[in-house]
This record gives structure tokens, sequence and C-alpha cells, in this order.
């Protein structure tokens, strides 16, 4: 939370689950307008009115990074700080930072 208040997040995009979009939307007022992309590879997210700021997608990781790319480019930002985890699902693909930095 201290990264999202001191660093102005603009859009959270990663492996969110349900429960930790939940938590992200309800911990804090200053969050509740910050959009979450979830690229979790099901589709397991029940319709909420609590999550009206989620957006999820699913399929081939490449497409992921290169949607990711263009929100980058459609926004404008000129900063954008992937956070790794190798212990998901989605990310590992061991290609899965080389798609996103070839896509920007």
């Amino acid at each position: 939370m201290d990264l999202m208040e001191s660093k102005h997040v603009q859009a959270i995009i990663g492996t969110i689950s349900p429960q930790e979009a939940n938590l992200v939307s309800e911990f804090d007022k200053a969050t509740k307008n910050i959009p979450i992309i979830s690229l979790s590879p099901v589709a397991t997210f029940p319709h909420s009115a609590t999550l009206s700021s989620l957006v999820q997608m699913s399929h081939d990781v490449k497409l992921h990074m290169q949607c990711i790319a263009a929100i980058v480019g459609n926004f404008g930002w000129q900063k954008v700080t992937p956070i790794y985890e190798d212990h998901s699902t989605f990310s590992s693909s061991p290609r899965l930072l080389t798609y996103f930095s070839d896509a920007l």
C-alpha cells in the first residue's frame, strides 16, 4: 500500500486472485479508483459491485504483454515497474519479461 501512495500508482496489472483484488479494493480509500487488470489463466472472479474497476484477461501470455504495452502507450506512462513472481503459475513462462520488453 505504501507503494501505491508514495509512487502514485495508476493501475495494478498482474495475476491477482479474487481475494487479493477484494483486499486491495477494500483496504484503503486511496486505492478504490485504481483499475485492476488480472491476468489469471482461469476465469475465477465472480461479478461484484465492489470490484467495478476490475478487468480480467486470459489466454496467450504474449498477447497479455502486448495488451499491457498498449495500455502503457495509451496512457503515455513513462515508467513501468514490473514485479516478477517466480512462484506464480502465470509467470512460469521463461520469456515473460522478454515478451513485455519487446511489446514496449
